[in-house]
């Protein structure tokens, strides 16, 4: 996701706890650390992790400045953002894999790619 942003413009937060000494323990240095998600209605991740979620995190830099076009579509209890999006672009900051929301987001980037896949043969 960070990566995502900063080529489309966007920038960041080298360090997490430097910019907001009260954020979270957001991982990072090797550290896993589950936190709460919260998931903005409309975007990608609702329909399928609902409002909230426990995501583990792995990280100390965050999106600072957001990539033009790009919205928030998560963000953790501290207002640190955990997942963009833009027309079928998808980022998420944790680690779906080590965590329960993992198979869900899956799902729904399968599912994504057949109903376009099936729109472009139509």
């Amino acid at each position: 996701m960070q990566l995502m942003n900063v080529h489309h413009g966007g920038t960041l937060l080298q360090d997490i706890r430097a910019a907001n000494p009260a954020a979270l323990d957001h991982g990072g240095n090797g550290n896993r650390q589950e936190h709460d998600i919260i998931v903005a209605s409309g975007s990608f991740l609702h329909p399928v992790l609902g409002a909230t979620a426990r995501v583990c995190s792995t990280h100390h830099q965050a999106v600072a400045q957001l990539a033009t076009g790009f919205t928030v579509a998560a963000r953790a209890t501290d207002g640190t953002i955990e997942a963009i999006e833009h027309d079928q672009l998808i980022g998420v900051e944790w680690h779906p894999e080590a965590d329960t929301t993992g198979d869900r987001i899956y799902r729904m980037l399968v599912e994504r790619a057949r109903k376009r896949r099936a729109r472009e043969t139509n």
